[in-house]
């Protein structure tokens, strides 16, 4: 029976402290980490893209006739349309990835199929991030005399949709239910500017609130710590509670996604299942540099 309490249709994974069966378990899922590269939105949406879905904008608003130029007097597309048709099709259930999306979408594909996790070392202030966190749980054990229950993998059930909070708390001291943390060691002039502004870094937001959804937790502490500074500001605690009009958002289109990675990852084992071995070496070689490609930075 599970340690901590768990809405219906969310399934406990491995501990993240057994890393080997974790990272297996892992392994192909759109993760809470990375909800914010699915929630990018293309700088360019494609013209196919636009053309199919143009019907859900209004006929009189697609055009507008040019004023003064060469071309005055001429009717051309109105203003911001491509946008409007990206926007008016989400509602519709039909999204357009940007290129952020697309590279996770193929970095999730590619471990699927290839059964390796993504290529690439841990930076030295990753790693430094990673030791942090015991000493960071066990400062906010001590100073809110709270017990953490150990980080674990949640899943929707029948989904390939996940999170990992880096612990859970079931009796919380100000009385609002079951909760989780999310602990990050940064740089030290980014755990100055936590500390100062006492705000969530807008950089969590997403992977925190997607957590919350994930989990179906009311809230979440985040924790920033940075042991090099004197010991009172050392830890920052942020109590973060459920945006719900983002949590729909996000659900939507982390849904559809993962269904087409799914989908995607269908045809290419179906490939694999009646190809000659030659070829399928060559669809695992395309599929692992696939992997090895950085992720790119979000759009604005």
């Amino acid at each position: 029976m599970s340690t901590i309490w768990l809405p219906p249709g969310v399934r406990e994974g491995a501990l993240q402290s057994n890393p080997s069966a974790w990272a297996t378990q892992r392994r192909g899922l759109v993760t809470a980490s990375r909800f914010a590269d699915v929630l990018t939105e293309p700088r360019t949406p494609p013209r196919s893209f636009v053309d199919q879905w143009l019907h859900l904008i209004p006929e009189g608003e697609r055009t507008k006739v040019l004023k003064s130029g060469p071309r005055a007097g001429q009717m051309v597309e109105a203003d911001g349309i491509p946008s409007r048709v990206v926007e008016a099709a989400a509602q519709q259930g039909a999204f357009c990835w940007g290129d952020t999306a697309r590279s996770y979408m193929m970095e999730l594909l590619a471990s699927a199929i290839t059964g390796e996790e993504r290529v690439g070392g841990k930076s030295a202030a990753m790693e430094r991030g990673n030791d942090m966190e015991a000493d960071a749980l066990d400062r906010y054990q001590s100073d809110r005399f709270a017990e953490v229950h150990k980080a674990r993998l949640l899943t929707f059930e029948g989904t390939r949709i996940g999170a990992t909070p880096d612990g859970f708390i079931e009796e919380d001291t100000e009385g609002e239910g079951p909760g989780i943390i999310e602990v990050k060691s940064p740089e030290s002039k980014r755990h100055m500017q936590t500390w100062l502004e006492r705000e969530l870094p807008t950089e969590y937001v997403e992977q925190v609130q997607g957590q919350l959804w994930v989990t179906g937790r009311a809230w979440c502490d985040f924790v920033s710590f940075d042991d090099r500074f004197p010991h009172p500001m050392q830890i920052v605690v942020i109590r973060v509670k459920r945006d719900e009009d983002l949590i729909a958002r996000m659900a939507a289109r982390v849904h559809a996604f993962a269904d087409e990675l799914t989908e995607r990852e269908r045809r290419v084992r179906s490939y694999l299942a009646d190809c000659m071995p030659e070829e399928r070496d060559i669809v695992h070689q395309a599929l692992q540099d696939a992997a090895e490609t950085p992720t790119l930075a979000p759009e604005a």
